[in-house]
């Protein structure tokens, strides 16, 4: 009889939010038991309870059960909070996503008028939560919980960079109130950097490094505000705009002004990148035109690598120019030292191509020989000829036919003729392999 009567107790709860639940009351019951161990007549209080209770703790499949069988989107607990301002309160990103989903008010307060994305950033300690509220069309992100602030001020006193970022790109407004409290903080400059660049090209790194502000230099990079070293972002030739700036104000670089550039190269600007007018005024040019050494030997340390030498070329004919033979002679020992860097690479290059030839690796030939723009398939089939390593000489026709023929129908492959030397070797199987190949006979 006690059965009968909680049917119809739910089936009118659900008839009334024209939700239909595809479990048995049994299972309902079940369910409501793990939060209100007294219930035997299913109410709508009962629910709501229970769906704030699932929400509290994090329990997706209950919260879908309450809600499926007709439990109150924006039913409140004691404090205030509904069921999302109270996933909110706790962090619960995919409880909100559902909730969001049914159509939960994603602007709802409780009795301190915080929001869900007030309390997404003061007490969940994931942003994820305060990603997915201000996705949705109707957030009103500048709304003030009762003592006045908004959620970028509550990001502003808790420090918090990542959620300034966040609610930065949400369209965040950045007013005196919070501007006051950014200052209180210590993040005054910050705060100002963020500002100014809300709305316009520039963005707050470009900002921060143009007045040569280390530590707000060092909180955006730090908090993955921007990638200096992502070829796609805005920021990938900050070193470059950096220095331009200096030359066209004619300003003398300090100690700050190295420093911030350090600090950069640390985090992967590009030094190889020119300002998109000329392309070979790249921040080592730049750097001898302002005649800093601090800054042509820093670049020189973090940016050589293979293919610099024309840099460095270009850059010993800008320091002679303009008279700084101090900066030539500097610039020149690096040159000389990325001509050894290249051969040591090369030779190093080439080793590991013949030991994989030799050895019959041709996985790890193919992959050695995919990574040199130039190949070089000359020097392996010469290689191959001379050591009399068939093999050798059969993998590179599997994997280079074209290059290989081409070889092999020239006269000559560093001054020698391959068929000759074959023949000169007594190696009648290269000699043949070579005939195939279209080496004339006749040679």
């Amino acid at each position: 009889m006690q059965r009968s009567h909680n049917n119809t107790n739910t089936a009118s709860v659900m008839a009334e939010h024209n939700e239909s639940f595809s479990g048995s009351v049994d299972s309902l019951l079940d369910c409501i038991h793990k939060y209100e161990n007294s219930v035997t007549i299913i109410s709508q209080n009962d629910l709501n309870r229970c769906l704030l209770k699932a929400c509290s703790l994090g329990d997706l499949s209950d919260v879908q059960v309450f809600i499926q069988s007709g439990a109150d989107l924006e039913t409140r607990h004691d404090s205030g909070n509904t069921p999302l301002l109270t996933c909110a309160k706790n962090g619960f990103t995919d409880i909100a996503s559902f909730l969001l989903e049914k159509g939960a008010d994603v602007n709802a307060s409780n009795h301190f008028e915080e929001t869900p994305l007030i309390l997404s950033v003061r007490l969940s300690g994931s942003l994820d939560l305060a990603k997915l509220l201000l996705k949705q069309k109707k957030i009103e992100v500048d709304r003030t919980d009762g003592a006045g602030y908004t959620a970028l001020m509550v990001a502003i006193e808790r420090k918090d960079i990542e959620a300034m970022q966040i609610l930065f790109h949400g369209k965040a407004s950045f007013g005196i109130a919070a501007e006051m409290l950014a200052k209180s903080v210590g993040f005054d400059k910050l705060f100002r950097h963020l500002k100014k660049s809300k709305n316009k090209k520039r963005t707050p790194l470009h900002k921060a490094v143009l007045e040569s502000d280390l530590h707000s230099v060092n909180l955006l990079l730090a908090n993955h505000f921007s990638c200096p070293a992502d070829p796609h972002s805005r920021d990938y030739k900050i070193i470059t705009q950096f220095l331009d700036s200096k030359i066209r104000t004619r300003c003398e670089i300090k100690d700050q002004d190295v420093a911030v550039v350090k600090t950069l190269l640390v985090y992967g600007a590009s030094v190889k990148e020119g300002d998109g007018k000329c392309d070979h005024f790249t921040p080592l040019h730049k750097a001898v035109k302002l005649g800093s050494g601090q800054l042509v030997k820093m670049i020189c340390d973090y940016g050589i690598d293979q293919g610099a030498e024309q840099d460095f070329t270009r850059a010993v004919a800008v320091a002679k120019a303009t008279e700084r033979y101090d900066l030539a002679k500097l610039l020149m020992r690096y040159v000389n030292r990325e001509k050894k860097v290249i051969q040591r690479v090369k030779h190093n290059y080439n080793y590991a191509v013949t030991a994989a030839l030799e050895k019959g690796h041709i996985e790890c030939a193919t992959t050695l020989l995919k990574q040199s723009a130039s190949k070089n398939i000359a020097f392996f089939v010469l290689q191959a000829v001379e050591r009399q390593i068939l093999n050798s000489l059969k993998i590179l026709v599997e994997l280079e036919p074209e290059h290989v023929k081409q070889c092999a129908l020239s006269k000559e492959i560093k001054g020698r003729d391959l068929l000759g030397l074959a023949r000169e070797l007594g190696n009648r199987e290269i000699e043949n392999l070579l005939i195939d190949l279209g080496a004339s006979a006749g040679f």
